[in-house]
């Protein structure tokens, strides 16, 4: 009897740490079925990101290209505007090249009259 009443107790301690076993294999499970959910959750806002980036990236070598245009017309348009007013500033040197010749001219002849003035 004592013999039969020893099994009992090992069968009980057996069982009773089968249960447990049986229990932390359950939280086990629930905690790896929660860490793929974090996971696949984790993995879905990494492919968002990725692809924010890569718009980001997309929208800035864009940006940088426009930029480009815009720096290569404003030099067009700075150099014609230039070569514009250097035009006007040779037309205008010639000019009053022209007049200071005139001038030079009714100086060195005293006799003779300014032609925008009245004779006398």
């Amino acid at each position: 009897m004592l013999a039969a009443a020893g099994l009992a107790s090992v069968a009980v301690l057996v069982s009773g740490c089968d249960q447990a076993n049986v229990k932390r294999c359950r939280l086990m499970a629930d905690e790896n079925r929660q860490m793929k959910k974090e996971t696949e959750q984790l993995k879905k806002e990494l492919g968002q990101r990725d692809q924010e980036i890569k718009n980001q990236k997309e929208q800035l070598e864009s940006c940088l290209q426009e930029r480009k245009s815009l720096e290569e017309a404003s030099q067009k348009s700075f150099s014609k505007d230039i070569n514009d007013i250097a035009g006007l500033m040779m037309e205008e040197n010639a000019k009053l090249h022209e007049e200071n010749e005139k001038l030079k001219a009714q100086i060195a002849e005293p006799n003779k009259q300014p032609e925008n003035k009245p004779s006398q």
